[in-house]
């Protein structure tokens, strides 16, 4: 609570005694960050509703925390003190005086030395609180550009360090009570650390990059700021101690070899140990020549399986650093270079695919050397499994009739190097026969005349080779192949009763309608050179469709205009499907129903008319031929 209060006496706490209502509190003394209990009691009240007053003004009941005995507020500091009061239904209590007393006193940050900090000296903290009970134990804490560096309970706590310039910075302290969570904090004071000495610099005279034999030469430079101060340099390689002299800030080796290349440093530190500070890092390389044929390997080989991890080492067992490894493909494509100091060089291709076959090299070089050297090169295989294995067929209906061509084939989405083998209901189909053929690569099951045995389920299996013996594999879907049912005794024999019966009636027409010969200019009627083999069908096609048996076509032949015009001519026809031109004028088919080219199939045209020796000549009737009705005399 912050209200401000009037300035009273320090009283110990009374009670009110007014007749109705009466505010008890709890027992001095109260100190900050302790709870200060309130108690309003009344008698003759009928409604109890009660409220809570500091210096006349309302404790929001957020403020207050119900207990078994009245309710209780948290007091943060002597601020809180005042005249409090309760109130029920309007009749409100006497006011008690109440003191908030000062647990501790805020905390004061001493800084020793007072004047100026050096590095390397001792600086010391202290955070100073006075107490107000005798047994009060309070935590202390540190704190530097808001980050806790340590705390402990002691009443008159020092932190102590030995300087140093990262040690610069604003420091403040905090003192907490265990018992009452009461905390406070000092205010802020600036440290500054005072450097004695530079941080050195390591200097290769001589130069970083050497020859075996030549002269090596550091120098361990450092500025001083303090007269009379006095330094110990150490030389370092790789961590391990060369030299340690407060005589001379310099280190040389006469005739360098191989082993001494590596990183030096050197480090600066005074007389007494306070202060040690550590120089640059410096890589000294000492080369030998030449630079050595470079070596290229693949792992985990030569011969990969697509999606593998290929990585290509280009090694030298000999040469100056640093060298610059380059990568090839095919000689032309340049894959990936780097410049290092090792021996060995490592590139990497995450996962391969068949574009990552082909011919590998690596090439080395460093400024010494005048031309780059080439590895051998190095041929890497990819083999990708095979994968979605189909069938084809070459006909376009899995009914096939006797004699046909049947042409399966399989192939397959990716793979390389694949082999094919052919099933017929699940049985292998063997190239060694003379019902099957195999074309070179095994693709193709050719069947040239299809038998009845040849009939089933037919699926193919495509294989190919991995490393190690393993053997990938896929196999395709089924296709059924049958014999078509043909059932030609139940055709030819109605086919060949109609014709006879249709070619009586189609006689006695004729005659009927002949007229005497006077009435004609002609005995007879010629039609146009070629007409009749014009008319006549062709061998089917083999990519035709089937005709359906029982579709007959009449045509009317037009140059009956050129003799008498009672003079009907017709010409019928006998021949099976695969004579019939379906794409000619004489006969168009209904694809809809597929029926056997073997079938027979009548056609009726404009029928010839001749006479010999005034008698109608007779014609045997012969399968594909015309058959002419005739007038009589």
């Amino acid at each position: 609570m912050s209200e401000k209060t009037p300035k009273l006496r320090n009283t110990p706490v009374v009670v009110s005694h007014s007749l109705a209502v009466k505010l008890v509190v709890s027992e001095p003394p109260i100190f900050e960050g302790s709870s200060l209990n309130l108690q309003c009691k009344y008698k003759s009240i009928s409604k109890k509703h009660e409220a809570f007053y500091k210096d006349g003004i309302q404790i929001p009941s957020e403020q207050m925390e119900q207990s078994g005995k009245g309710y209780n507020i948290k007091v943060n500091s002597p601020k809180d003190s005042g005249l409090y009061h309760c109130a029920a239904d309007n009749k409100k209590s006497e006011r008690v005086n109440v003191q908030v007393q000062e647990l501790f006193s805020k905390p004061t940050l001493k800084i020793d030395p007072i004047n100026e900090i050096l590095e390397g000296q001792p600086l010391k903290l202290i955070c100073a609180v006075q107490t107000r009970q005798k047994y009060e134990r309070l935590q202390y804490s540190f704190y530097k550009d808001s980050r806790q560096l340590n705390y402990n309970s002691v009443p008159s706590y020092k932190y102590e360090v030995v300087a140093s310039l990262s040690d610069s910075g604003i420091y403040h302290c905090e003192a907490n009570s265990r018992r009452y969570t009461l905390k406070k904090k000092s205010d802020e004071v600036s440290i500054s650390v005072k450097e004695v000495f530079s941080k050195p610099v390591l200097k290769v005279e001589s130069g970083a990059q050497l020859f075996e034999g030549q002269q090596l030469n550091l120098t361990c430079l450092v500025e001083i700021f303090r007269s009379n101060f006095l330094l110990r340099y150490t030389f370092s390689k790789d961590r391990q101690t060369l030299i340690n002299t407060a005589e001379y800030d310099y280190y040389t080796r006469e005739r360098v070899g191989m082993d001494d290349s590596g990183m030096y440093t050197c480090e600066a530190t005074n007389l007494n140990g306070g202060v040690k500070k550590l120089s640059n890092q410096v890589v000294v390389s000492v080369r030998r020549i030449p630079l050595s044929k470079p070596r290229l390997t693949i792992q985990p080989g030569n011969k990969l399986i697509e999606g593998d991890v290929a990585s290509f080492t280009c090694s030298v067992s000999k040469g100056s650093t640093p060298i610059t490894y380059t990568f090839y493909k095919n000689l032309n494509k340049e894959l990936y270079w780097e410049t290092t100091n090792l021996t060995m060089v490592t590139y990497g291709i995450i996962e391969v695919n068949k574009t990552s076959e082909g011919n590998y090299s690596c090439c080395v070089a460093n400024e010494w050397t005048k031309d780059s050297l080439q590895s051998n090169f190095v041929w890497m295989a990819v083999i990708v499994p095979v994968s979605d294995a189909f069938l084809m067929s070459s006909m376009n209906t899995s009914e096939i009739s006797t004699g046909d061509r049947l042409v399966l084939q399989c192939l397959v989405r990716t793979g390389t190097a694949p082999q094919f083998h052919w099933y017929l209901n699940s049985q292998k189909v063997e190239n060694f026969s003379d019902s099957y053929h195999l074309n070179i690569d095994g693709s193709k099951l050719i069947i040239n005349s299809f038998k009845k045995d040849q009939g089933g389920r037919y699926h193919c299996v495509a294989t190919n080779s991995g490393i190690d013996g393993a053997v990938f594999n896929i196999s395709s879907k089924y296709i059924d192949v049958t014999l078509k049912d043909h059932g030609y005794a139940a055709v030819i024999t109605p086919a060949i009763t109609s014709i006879l019966l249709l070619s009586s009636s189609m006689i006695a027409l004729v005659c009927i309608r002949i007229r005497k010969k006077s009435q004609s200019t002609s005995s007879g009627v010629s039609l146009p050179e070629g007409e009749a083999s014009a008319n006549r069908s062709q061998p089917l096609n083999e990519e035709a469709s089937a005709i359906n048996f029982g579709q007959f076509q009449a045509t009317e032949n037009n140059d009956a205009t050129k003799s008498d015009a009672n003079l009907v001519y017709s010409l019928v026809s006998i021949a099976t499907a695969q004579d019939l031109d379906i794409h000619g004028g004489k006969a168009r088919c209904n694809q809809n129903n597929m029926e056997s080219h073997n079938e027979h199939f009548v056609t009726y045209a404009a029928l010839h008319h001749g006479m010999k020796d005034n008698h109608l000549e007779t014609l045997e009737m012969e399968e594909g031929g015309d058959y002419e009705n005739l007038p009589r005399s």
